[in-house]
């Protein structure tokens, strides 16, 4: 028996994201800034901690 010729029958589509409201996108919007901000931080002291530690050497 092979499972993967035909869909399977109670397979739904998937239902369309409701529509998010102004301000909840926003809050994501913010929310992905402020990571990506803080991504860019760690990755800069990262950076600074790498090159003292080569100096050291």
């Amino acid at each position: 028996e092979r499972y993967a010729t035909k869909p399977l029958p109670w397979r739904q589509p998937p239902a369309p994201m409701p529509k998010m409201t102004k301000q909840a996108s926003a809050a994501m919007d913010d929310a992905y800034v402020q990571s990506q901000s803080r991504d860019r931080v760690i990755k800069k002291k990262a950076q600074i901690a790498s090159a003292q530690h080569l100096a050291q050497q």
